[in-house]
């Protein structure tokens, strides 16, 4: 599988519902088995067995395995074998040799050949089915040319004593190559067939009536480019699956082949398969995303995926072989499923509970929707419908995006419209030739109304009590039909139109004209009478090519059409055109309000606006509107889907439908789009003065241009008036200006707001601007600055307040160093009439006390500081003396000369602080320096220091302990020097 890239504004409102639409984490397959096989040309279940038959053209042989890969038999000696098939009775194995020209037939215990059918040199049979006691196959024939053997079709009686061989079956189909066949046992006079190999243009499939033995062709679709690498009938034969590479799996109906819908799988389809019970496998070749989807009968949504393990060197996981899925007969317990990996070797995988949901998906924004087919809004129960033809859905959501239903199995569900009363939502649902009700209330089915085979219903209106609907196809034409509800039993008719329609058309209808029906399709638009119940048509309008979207006014008087040529307007009366709208790019969204306004959208317009909003009548948009971009990762705004735009009933807002580069799709509501947008701006001076005139003046532009006089509200924020004071009305001036002046008194900040409060023509809009307005100065001191006390002593501080306007409070903090102990509020009061506060501060530790004014709304706030310092407590001991004595008036410690005196030191405490201890000694008469050491405190506060010998005798000394700034350790303190202790020697 590939990995493929995805890819505001006024007015917009973005509605960020969540969904349920991203894919679970796939489930992986159990262990494979290694099949000896190089390539594959077919998978067929034997039921009955309980084996495996696989064709491998490329080696020229038949693998016969167990459920779980183990090989039972090998035939060899087929050159090029491709296409295999089952007999009813599971006796017997066909298989296509190409190489050989002939079909040969095995027996299924042992893969013995009991029989070879030539076909015919040349034919180089390729492909197999059973149908209707025929083996039926696609060949490759000789060329083109006289003589030659075309491709084509062929068929193979082999009962009886002569078996019979038929070629050239189908002789009005120009197959490029042998085309693959598909049929299925309930519905034997089947046969569908594919192109095979690739084309640019002539890709076809087609299906054969084949009841009598002969294949008569019953209808045949042209697809353009690729080719079809599998394909296979629903049991009843009613619904033909195409897996066509490059392409999703398609699903047709049998026998005309109109278009039943698709399956949301991956890109790349390469095989599927439908189990008895009419439960889908389909299949891709996906690298890093699911192979298998699988879905239950009469779904379009998968309930399981499978992702194949990697078993190679790439980056990517093994790929499904082209046919490769097969389910065992009879139940859906199993699935099996041959893949390869980037070395071309071969697996056998084992899919075990296939038909068991996948957990939950994670939610994502937007809707759970992967294409948007239709879009409608119900303002009696306030929400929106959107149908999405891909996922087979219709999704309910109410105004704010909030899914409230999902109506699941509509396959290809298309076109929407609501009943009068909003009870009911018809939905037209191509794949299932219906008109859908769904109960409003409820997202409940409420009625089921067939068209008939191969109608396929498109696009639906209602009005004269009938359901309007468009059906047919792009290749056979279309046409209008209707169902008439309003009896006991629905009636519908068909082929309202005997002109007919190139495709099947557009229609619009509105309650204000209930017997007009309009139609559009590209190159035809029209308008009908429907109230005989009849479709009369009435009027024709001129071709324009692409038509993309079609809209009634209220009156039904007019037809706006959207189109590649752009947006025209018609009169219903008679087609003639009255205006046009020229495009800015190519318009594909168009919807009407109740008071005609009319909103154009445009596609893929990432850097321009896409919604136009135009008055009734009017040729120049009132509003502009670009989508809001909801991927952070690009730039550039969603883009609005086709038909992607409806108006609130009886509301003002537009609802819009818009996809992202994530492939997410938005539900976003413009709100008052029918209103011209306003631009207000106002300008103050940066700075001004308080108690002066100050001038505000500013601009009211729209595009919709506004009348002197219009009245704008002014109100000043500021700090005396914070929730605003109204200052009255001012006019706009001339040219668009206005300008007032005024005084503020508060100073600080002040807002200027003004606003204009809107009109019917007008959105409201408000715009403020501030300026700056120094407040007046006031003093504020703090005594007690540089002043150093001692240890634990209660100090007064007191500030001093100056002149304010109002506010007289001031608060006291203490902040002593540290960063252990916290500021503290010592104060807060009014001040005296001296304008005082005194706070009192324990002085334990150097201390920045700051005294605070808040200021007010007209005085500026002011801060004093005032720094005070505290010394440490300290003591010095003296032991081990054993007396003490006087020497003059000195009281000295006296030791024996043996003695060490020890000095303890007593200090304030603090974590790592140490105290310096100072010695001197008494020489001739004065004391001289001896030295001094730093010691650590410990946790008490105390240091014993012991002073060691000699000492002599006669010997004076003193010591005194000290606590310095920094050097003691901190810085918490002031210096404080202790006192001296005297010890002397005898």
């Amino acid at each position: 599988m590939r990995t493929r890239l995805g890819a505001v504004t006024l007015g917009a409102v973005l509605i960020a519902g969540h969904s349920l639409v991203a894919s679970a984490q796939p489930a992986f397959a159990q262990p494979a088995t290694r099949l000896p096989i190089s390539s594959v040309g077919g998978v067929v279940v034997d039921g009955v067995h309980k084996q495996i038959f696989i064709s491998d053209p490329q080696s020229g042989k038949i693998v016969a395995t167990g459920y779980d890969g183990t090989v039972i038999a090998t035939r060899s000696g087929l050159p090029g074998v491709a296409g295999i098939s089952l007999s009813p009775d599971a006796k017997t194995l066909y298989g296509a040799v190409r190489g050989a020209d002939s079909i040969v037939s095995l027996t299924t215990e042992s893969l013995t050949e009991t029989a070879r059918y030539d076909t015919g040199t040349g034919t180089g049979p390729r492909f197999l089915a059973y149908a209707g006691g025929l083996i039926w196959f696609g060949y490759d024939g000789s060329g083109a040319g006289d003589g030659a053997t075309p491709a084509g079709i062929g068929s193979l009686d082999p009962a009886g004593a002569a078996p019979t061989v038929v070629l050239e079956q189908d002789k009005d189909t120009p197959w490029l190559a042998a085309p693959r066949l598909a049929a299925t046992p309930a519905a034997p006079g089947v046969l569908a067939a594919g192109e095979s190999t690739y084309s640019e243009t002539a890709s076809r499939v087609a299906v054969f009536d084949v009841s009598t033995g002969t294949a008569r062709r019953t209808a045949v679709k042209t697809l353009g480019n690729g080719r079809t690498d599998d394909l296979a009938l629903t049991p009843d034969g009613k619904r033909l699956i195409t897996a066509r590479a490059g392409r999703s799996h398609e699903v047709w109906k049998v026998p005309l082949l109109s278009s039943a819908g698709t399956y949301r799988t991956e890109w790349y389809a390469d095989a599927v398969a439908v189990a008895d019970d009419g439960t889908v496998a389909t299949g891709s070749a996906a690298w890093y995303d699911p192979d298998v989807h699988i879905f239950a009968p009469g779904s379009m949504t998968a309930l399981r995926r499978y992702d194949f393990p990697n078993t190679g060197t790439n980056s990517g996981a093994d790929t499904l072989a082209n046919e490769g899925l097969a389910w065992e007969p009879g139940g859906t317990d199993r699935l099996f499923a041959v893949t390869s990996n980037s070395q071309n070797v071969f697996s056998l995988n084992v899919l075990t509970d296939p038909t068991t949901p996948d957990p939950e998906p994670s939610p994502r924004p937007g809707l759970p929707v992967e294409t948007v087919s239709d879009f409608v809004v119900d303002g009696v129960h306030q929400r929106v419908f959107v149908s999405d033809a891909r996922n087979s859905t219709i999704v309910a959501a109410d105004f704010t995006g909030k899914v409230l239903g999902v109506r699941r199995n509509l396959p290809g569900v298309q076109g929407l419209a609501l009943a009068a009363d909003s009870a009911h939502l018809y939905a037209a649902v191509p794949g299932a030739d219906a008109i859908v009700s769904i109960a409003t209330d409820t997202v409940t089915e409420a009625a089921r109304y067939p068209t008939g085979d191969d109608t396929t219903p498109t696009h639906v209106a209602t009005t004269a009590g009938r359901i309007w609907f468009g059906y047919g196809n792009d290749d056979d034409g279309g046409n209008i039909g209707s169902v008439d509800i309003t009896g006991n039993q629905p009636t519908v008719a068909l082929a309202q139109d005997a002109s007919g329609w190139p495709k099947p058309p557009h229609l619009a209808a509105v309650a204000g004209a209930p017997n007009l029906l309009a139609a559009g399709s590209t190159g035809k638009a029209s308008v009908y009478d429907v109230s005989t119940g009849t479709a009369v048509r009435t009027a024709v309008g001129a071709d324009k090519p692409w038509f993309n979207d079609l809209a009634l006014s209220p009156d039904g008087s007019r037809l706006y059409t959207a189109s590649g040529a752009g947006t025209w307007v018609w009169k219903t009366s008679d087609m003639s055109p009255v205006t046009s709208y020229m495009p800015t790019g190519s318009p594909h969204a168009l919807a009407v309000a109740a008071d005609e306004t009319l909103a154009i959208g445009y596609g893929n317009m990432a850097y321009w606006p896409e919604v136009y909003v135009y008055p009734g009548g009017s040729a120049e948009p009132i509003r502009v509107i670009d989508l809001p971009d909801t991927d952070p990762d690009v730039t550039g705004a969603d883009n609005l889907v086709a038909q992607g735009l409806a108006w609130e009933p009886g509301g003002s807002r537009l609802f819009a439908v818009a996809q992202n580069s994530r492939q997410e799709f938005i539900l976003q509501a413009l709100v008052d789009p029918a209103k011209s947008v306003t631009t207000l701006t106002v300008d103050v001076p940066a700075t001004a003065k308080r108690g002066k005139s100050l001038t505000v003046s500013g601009t009211l532009t729209a595009s919709v241009p506004l009348p002197a006089g219009t009245p704008l509200t002014v109100v000043r924020v500021d700090e005396e008036t914070p929730r605003g004071r109204p200052l009255g009305t001012r006019a706009l001036g001339a040219s668009n200006r206005f300008s007032f002046t005024d005084i503020p008194y508060a100073g600080g900040k002040v807002t200027y707001q003004v606003s204009y409060a809107g009109d019917p023509k007008h959105i409201a809009a408000s715009a403020a601007d501030t300026t700056s307005i120094a407040k007046d100065a006031t003093t504020l001191t703090l005594d007690g600055n540089g002043k150093t006390h001692t240890y634990n002593r209660k100090v007064l501080f007191t500030a001093t307040l100056g002149k304010t306007h109002q506010n007289r409070v001031v608060e006291i903090w203490a902040d002593p160093y540290g960063g252990d102990k916290p500021s503290r509020l010592m104060a807060k009061g009014k001040v005296n009439s001296k304008g005082q506060l005194s706070a009192a501060v324990w002085m334990t530790r150097n201390t920045t006390v700051t005294a605070r004014f808040a200021g007010d709304t007209r005085t500026a706030p002011r801060t004093a500081k005032a720094t005070a310092y505290a010394k440490v407590n300290v003591s010095l001991t003296v032991g081990g003396h054993y007396r003490t004595g006087k020497i003059g008036s000195t009281r000295y410690h006296y030791f024996r000369k043996s003695k060490n005196p020890v000095f303890t030191t007593t200090m304030t405490a603090y974590k790592g602080r140490s105290q310096r201890l100072e010695l001197q000694v008494y020489v001739n008469g004065k004391w001289r320096d001896a030295g001094s050491e730093y010691f650590t405190l410990a946790a008490n506060g105390r240091s014993r220091v012991t002073l060691g010998p000699p000492h002599g005798k006669g010997l004076r000394l003193r010591v005194r302990s000290s606590y310095v700034w920094t050097s003691s350790g901190d810085t918490l303190n002031a210096t404080t020097v202790g006192g001296w202790g005297y010890v002397t020697f005898t």
